[in-house]
């Protein structure tokens, strides 16, 4: 009995050990790697000591203008520009209400941040159900479904949501990008112009833009839809999970790609 016992423990030991070194905590299936051989440089360290103090403008006061309440955040960034100024916050903020949409798990990751305009916040989960709320009070007004795929999978990564003008526009991580009335969340338009859509819409000069994960920016009408132009940046080696909302302003689109490329286009063309 006792060695039986022996034998038992023996062979939970070698399991759990065979576990752990197929997780790369004892010798991993490759063995022992050679260490890398050479001198390693601290670049950040270089380029930031290379910064220098301007002595000449040592003396230069800082002046920020005066700090104003806003009473919206209707797009990513705040508006088109993503520049709202100088903001002003309460010297000790409180909560008013809670509510809830769905949100981060082991195989999805909420990236869609809300948006607050005409007194309602417009929120889009990782079900791909955008819901608006009271501002006032959490109260739920309505929501609309994007969370269905052809696959089959019911979860959405990344998109976002964006107001503008009684619409809340709406991309989703299929690559759709639709259309809401904003009081009611009914459907005004859908279309699909490409890949999956990872970051929120941006809506300006009568236009949706939307940024897909393989690096393109498309320009649609915020009427019906319907394509105004596309552009293409270069392809990074490494992609990233999300992607910044396009700035708008002064009749320039600026767009940022996961290559490093910062490219400036006219909203027309």
């Amino acid at each position: 009995m006792i060695r039986a016992r022996q034998s038992t423990r023996i062979a939970l030991v070698a399991l759990l050990a065979a576990g752990l070194a197929g997780c790369g905590v004892i010798g991993g299936r490759g063995g022992p790697k050679t260490p890398t051989v050479g001198n390693r440089i601290p670049i950040l360290s270089r380029i930031e000591t290379g910064a220098r103090v301007d002595p000449d403008l040592a003396g230069v006061a800082v002046i920020m203008p005066p700090a104003e309440a806003n009473a919206e955040w209707a797009q990513a960034g705040g508006n088109a520009s993503k520049s709202y100024g100088h903001l002003a916050l309460s010297g000790s903020p409180t909560r008013a209400w809670i509510a809830r949409v769905a949100g981060s798990g082991k195989k999805e990751r909420l990236a869609a941040a809300p948006v607050v305009a005409g007194g309602t916040v417009y929120a889009m989960g990782t079900d791909g159900l955008v819901t608006a709320f009271s501002a006032s009070n959490g109260a739920k007004l309505w929501s609309s479904s994007f969370g269905v795929s052809g696959d089959g999978s019911n979860t959405v990564f990344g998109g976002g949501v964006s107001y503008d003008n009684s619409r809340v526009y709406v991309a989703t991580g299929y690559g759709e990008v639709a259309a809401l009335d904003a009081g009611n969340g009914s459907q005004v338009w859908k279309v699909k112009p490409a890949g999956p859509l990872r970051g929120s819409p941006t809506v300006a000069f009568n236009s949706v833009y939307v940024m897909t994960q393989n690096n393109q920016i498309h320009a649609l009408n915020a009427a019906d839809g319907a394509r105004v132009w596309a552009e293409s940046g270069s392809i990074g080696q490494a992609g990233v999970f999300g992607v910044a909302a396009p700035a708008a302003g002064q009749g320039t689109v600026i767009a940022g790609y996961s290559s490093g490329e910062l490219s400036a286009y006219r909203y027309e063309n």
